[in-house]
């Protein structure tokens, strides 16, 4: 039986004694990450099926390969495996689609909240996923990593290969060009993705 400490290894625990032969270490990474991955790809794509098939594949060359040596979290290294895989997908396919966020799965609500707080809150994030779906792909991308997965800028910057700089200037259009929609929407006042404060600079 696992004990509390066994259950709550970080990503980068696990991955070392996956290297170190635990092949049960490696079942747990993919339980892990494989929600967030799976959000994360289907920003780029819509065909749930492809998606679950490029995180296959995203998890195996983490497995094959054995490459990360720690320079980053496993998550921005697992995620840069993920997002170059897919941009492979999507030059081949010429694809560039995103299905909404409630289609797999959102976090669960506080059971806490009363039902009208609920109904408000899901309301907002379907205004927020729809305006998140109308943003350029790299806005779209930038804003998921950095509010959806809560990865710092130089994170991001890793798994999008762009410079904090760069992320920072990136993060800064797509959160005018969100807060824009949301407004246009009348969305982003009071529960929800307004938490992260896509208002603020």
């Amino acid at each position: 039986m696992e004990t509390e400490n066994e259950e709550s290894l970080s990503g980068e625990e696990l991955y070392r004694r996956f290297r170190a032969g635990d092949e049960i270490a490696f079942e747990k990474i993919v339980g892990l990450y494989r929600e967030s991955l799976t959000r994360y790809i289907l920003r780029f794509i819509s065909d749930v099926h492809d998606a679950e098939e490029l995180l296959i594949d995203a998890f195996a060359e983490l497995a094959v390969d054995k490459k990360y040596k720690g320079q980053s979290s496993l998550k921005t290294y697992l995620f840069s495996i993920g997002r170059n895989i897919t941009l492979k997908h999507v030059r081949k396919y010429k694809l560039f689609d995103t299905v909404p966020v409630d289609d797999i799965a959102y976090e669960a609500e506080d059971q806490n909240n009363p039902v009208d707080v609920n109904i408000l809150i899901e309301e907002e994030k379907k205004q927020v996923d729809s305006a998140m779906r109308s943003l350029k792909q790299e806005y779209r991308e930038v804003l998921h990593l950095i509010y959806f997965e809560d990865m710092s800028y130089a994170d991001a910057g890793q798994t999008m290969q762009k410079s904090v700089k760069q992320i920072t200037a990136l993060a800064h259009r797509a959160k005018k060009s969100l807060r824009s929609l949301l407004e246009n929407e009348g969305a982003g006042n009071g529960t929800g993705f307004a938490r992260h404060d896509i208002s603020g600079e």
